[in-house]
Order: C-alpha cells, then structure tokens, then sequence
C-alpha cells in the first residue's frame, strides 16, 4: 500500500515491502514507501474458495486480455503526493488511465480502488461498476480494502473534498508551482463553496458516499431562539445490512451578504440496524450564520429567514426547511 509523503509518511513496522525509491520530482526531499500490507493476500484470505490473478499493469493489452477471462477485475491506481509539492494536473500519473480505459474495456466488471492525495479525473467513471477511494490508508490498508470488497465491512466515509470534472472547475484552471497565489479568485468561496457559487456540477460532491445500505430522511423540525438554531430529523436504515450514514445540515445565507450560497453547518454518524430509525438532533454554531466584519473586528449575524437542508451530501439535499434568526454580533 503506497503512503503519501510529508506529514503523511510513517516507517512501516519491520520496514517497507519494497526498498523505498525516491521520486521522479526535482529537488524532493521524500521517499516513495510503500506498507507491507497486500490487498491481493487479504483478498485471498477472505475468499479461499476464489483464485486470484495479478498483473502489474505495465502492459494495457496484457492487463486487459487477463481482465477479459475473470469475473471480476479490481485496478489499483497509485497517486504519490507530498506536501509542498504541486500537481501538475488532476489526472493519474504513469498513463493509468489508459490501462483503465482498457480493462474496463475488456471486462465492465471492473473495480478501481484509489490510492492517492487528492482529486483525480476519472475519464473512464462510466465504464467501471465501482470506485473506492482509498487514500492513503496506512499499515493495514490491505486488509481494510479487502473488508470492503468483499462486503465484510460496509463502507462509510463521505468525502471530504469536492472532485471537479476537469481542471477548467477549478479557480486557478493552470496548475503551477508559483509560490504567490492569489487567494482573492475565490474569497470565502472555497471548496463545495465555490462550485456552488458558480453553479458547477463536479464529479463527485463534497459530502458524497456510498454504503451497502441505502438511508432516509424524513420529520425535519427546525427550531429557533434568536440566533440558535436546533434543527431534528428522523434517519431510516433502508436497506438490508447494518450500516453508519452522516447526514449533513446546510445553512443557506442571504442572497446580500457576499457569501457562497449555502454552509454546512452540522453533521451526525449513526449506526442503524437494517430497518431502524433515530432521530438526530443537531444545534448549529451561530458563527455559521454570521459573516466576518473586518473593520468591526466582530462576526455579524443578519436578521432573516434562513433556509435549512438536509441530504446525503452538499449536492444530494432531500429535507427542506427554514429558521427565523434575529441579528446579533459575536466577539472573535
């Protein structure tokens, strides 16, 4: 399992599983190591009964003549990255998206599992069953993997980024590694803000997830006194299979004030029985309602309705509600 460089980097316990290699990045001053943890053997742990073949993917056509012969296909796509420096662009290094391109091709059964730093593009999303982002997941990540293959474990992290479509989404389209950068481009608006602001549809939304399991929403109640909000709900495990699932709450801010239209203002994990149902209840810091007022050294927090969503991300808002807030300014 690859592990990220800088802050994310730890020396494996009993060393690497292969020596570990400086990259091809002038002037670095980290090593590309990888955890002694195998996907392939967890797998093949987990599935004794199921035979499992490898390729190291430097030849497409042979990946994809493999792919073409088994029932299912996994793809590990590797993205080293390290803390002070850039990346070039938003696509996977070493030409794995043509090797995806053409397992998928060969066989629609196809899996991409994602080891990386950050948003990719995924040219190829639409020809593949499923994608499972990875990160970098450290010393165990094999067998973590493996759990979520093969539905020993039911998935449920959500994303804590946004994944654009392209570089042309992003505030800064020409990816450099120029050390003044102007943060005026997107203000406040960064993140899901600024897609939101621009009204861009992204690959993958902040906030997205999948599980095994499918959630609803239902029984929003929104209360207020002054400038606190309580916002409640009711979440129901859909599914057949015990799993977690992270509703999240959005503020939407006045259409005046200069920001991005919509906050997230909370959010709750529940653990829920196949069937099951909880109420979550949830009260909003009231700094999520204000806006920074600079020459007033002080948040300011305007008098108004505002609107309240809930949903399974910040594009995926299924609950609709509003709270009346009275003005009120709070200290730094």
């Amino acid at each position: 399992m690859l592990s990220g460089g800088g802050s994310a980097q730890v020396w494996p316990i009993g060393g690497p599983a292969i020596p570990a290699v400086q990259p091809p990045v002038q002037n670095v001053w980290q090593w590309m190591v990888y955890d002694p943890s195998s996907p392939m053997k967890a797998l093949q742990k987990m599935m004794p009964g199921v035979t499992v073949r490898y390729d190291d993917g430097s030849d497409p056509a042979k990946a994809a003549a493999l792919a073409k012969s088994s029932d299912v296909v996994v793809v590990f796509a590797t993205q080293w990255m390290c803390e002070a420096i850039d990346a070039p662009n938003l696509s996977l290094p070493n030409g794995q998206d043509a090797l995806i391109d053409a397992v998928a091709a060969a066989n629609p059964h196809a899996v991409v599992v994602l080891e990386n730093g950050g948003p990719v593009k995924m040219p190829w999303l639409s020809k593949v069953s499923a994608v499972v982002e990875a990160w970098y997941p450290g010393a165990r990540g094999g067998e973590a993997i493996a759990g979520v293959l093969t539905g020993k474990v039911n998935p449920s992290g959500r994303l804590p980024i946004t994944f654009p479509q392209d570089e042309q989404q992003l505030p800064r389209p020409q990816l450099t590694d120029a050390l003044d950068v102007d943060y005026n481009i997107e203000g406040a608006a960064v993140g899901y803000k600024w897609f939101d602001e621009k009204k861009l549809e992204p690959l993958f939304p902040f906030g997205f997830g999948l599980s095994y399991s499918r959630f609803g929403y239902s029984d929003l109640h929104v209360s207020s006194q002054g400038d606190r909000v309580t916002v409640s709900f009711k979440v129901t495990n859909l599914g057949d299979r015990a799993g977690m699932d992270t509703p999240q709450i959005y503020v939407g801010m006045p259409a005046n004030s200069g920001e991005a239209p919509r906050r997230l203002a909370g959010f709750e994990k529940v653990a829920l029985q196949p069937k099951e149902s909880r109420t979550v209840t949830v009260t909003i810091d009231r700094r999520l309602l204000a806006v920074f007022d600079v020459k007033g050294d002080q948040w300011q927090v305007a008098a108004g309705s505002y609107p309240i969503q809930v949903g399974h991300s910040s594009r995926d808002l299924v609950l609709n509600g509003a709270a009346a807030v009275a003005a009120a300014r709070i200290a730094p």
